[in-house]
């Protein structure tokens, strides 16, 4: 659209109304029209938002999830509004989808650009206070939201159990309050209404608060658009526990606010449940407050996960297994080409191969396999010696069939070994992996298959 067209519409928001024609003119870049048909998506709830919307014209809907899980609209946005000012100031998410209803021009204030333009032109700050100084320091410094945060990972949700998880520990500080009232109260001795009012009264149940209050804030639950973390921090045991489940393996997400809990249908908190394909992945949190939202934001952006990440992804995990089972340290960086396949040579004992699938094939070290054949190898040593020497220790005319027999038996037990090895398999291919055991004569065979998009 021309930039006339757009300083028109602009002109009519009140915060860029004061700002003189020149000036206006560079926020211009921070600018532009979007079109959405109906149906479309502008945001939804959990977002980071972009900046503040102008409807040119059209229609759209602001939607909220009820307690039973309902589409509400909270609110009809049409021409000539506006909404999300206070995202140009700082960085916030969205607490609503909005859904157009009718095909829509909306104009997008992007907030990066638009700190980008005030940076560049310090006097447009007095009539637009955006924060440049702390978008600056951002650029300078990038700081993870978490530890452990990927490079390409964009935090959706950040929380933690609901407040009602810490008060409701102060049963104990709040008796023992009570019992140094009663001390103090009934009991007209000064040192024992010291030790009781002062120490056991007041001095132990803010100790115990303050402990329930760390405790409360060091547990955690982080939802990027990558996968769920949650972390639970101990601060007597020294310890952390780490939960994570890959968006991409979240199968079932299940929220519950318990009926018979007053608390909870008072305060709106309950419990969320992640379930994955198998039960060894699950996690279940109590307690969290907007646990509908919660379930919303994890399926919307599970949704959105693209096939190429995903096959990726896949690529990733091939590659960082293979350099695991190298020997290598495995690295977490960009992926790396892989080389040329190294020209076919006779090597009978072989641990590593390509198949004619291309799928990397792994056998056990062949340490294993010299190990198990020694005990063969000294039978057959044995089994000559008897030829040789069997006459002279009396076996007489046995000498032959009890060396033969004991020869055939080594070679068989050789055989076995040897198939045993060649046929305990653990191979990586693109879509999956597989570990594969199998015995002479059937005798058990074992077939294990993982989804490379499982791991």
């Amino acid at each position: 659209m021309p930039d006339r067209f757009i300083a028109t519409h602009v002109r009519q928001l009140p915060l860029f109304a004061p700002i003189p024609d020149d000036l206006l003119q560079h926020t211009l870049s921070a600018m532009q029209i979007l079109r959405y048909e109906a149906g479309e998506t502008v945001f939804r709830i959990g977002e980071t938002s972009k900046g503040m919307y102008l409807f040119i014209n059209g229609q759209a809907d602001l939607i909220r999830k009820d307690e039973y899980g309902n589409d509400v609209r909270i609110a009809t946005i049409g021409a000539n509004q506006f909404l999300n000012e206070q995202s140009l100031y700082q960085k916030k998410r969205e607490t609503a989808t909005l859904i157009v209803r009718q095909p829509s021009n909306i104009l997008l204030i992007s907030r990066n650009k638009l700190w980008d333009v005030v940076a560049e032109y310090p006097e447009i700050k007095q009539y637009i206070p955006v924060p440049v100084a702390e978008k600056i320091r951002q650029e300078q410094k990038a700081v993870a939201e978490f530890d452990g945060q990927r490079p390409n990972e964009t935090v959706l949700l950040k929380t933690r159990r609901h407040w009602w998880a810490f008060v409701q520990k102060g049963w104990f500080p709040a008796m023992l309050f009570g019992i140094g009232l009663m001390i103090y109260a009934f009991v007209p001795i000064v040192v024992v209404q010291i030790i009781g009012c002062g120490f056991l009264g007041l001095f132990v149940p803010v100790v115990l608060m303050l402990y329930h209050y760390a405790e409360w804030r060091n547990d955690s639950l982080i939802i990027t658009n990558q996968r769920v973390i949650h972390i639970e921090r101990g601060i007597l045991s020294l310890s952390a526990n780490k939960s994570e489940i890959a968006l991409a393996r979240i199968h079932q997400v299940n929220v519950e606010i318990n009926p018979r809990d007053p608390m909870a249908r008072l305060f709106r908190y309950g419990s969320v449940e992640l379930r994955t394909a198998g039960d060894a992945g699950n996690i279940i949190i109590h307690t969290l407050p907007r646990v509908d939202d919660i379930q919303e934001i994890i399926f919307d952006h599970r949704a959105k996960l693209p096939e190429a990440d995903t096959s990726n992804r896949k690529e990733e995990i091939r590659a960082e297994i293979e350099r695991v089972l190298a020997g290598d340290k495995p690295q977490s960086s960009q992926r790396q080409s892989s080389p040329p396949p190294p020209p076919r040579v006779f090597a009978p004992l072989r641990s590593k191969f390509v198949n004619s699938d291309g799928d990397t094939v792994y056998r056990h070290h062949p340490i294993i396999w010299w190990q198990k054949m020694v005990r063969p190898a000294l039978l057959i040593i044995g089994a000559l010696l008897v030829m040789i020497f069997g006459s002279t220790w009396g076996l007489g005319g046995l000498t032959g069939i009890i060396g033969m027999v004991l020869f055939l038996g080594a070679l068989c037990w050789m055989w076995w070994i040897d198939w045993d090895w060649r046929n305990d398999l653990y191979i990586i291919g693109d879509a999956r992996i597989k570990l594969i055991r199998k015995r002479p004569l059937w005798l058990q065979n074992k077939d294990d298959h993982i989804l490379m998009e499982s791991i």
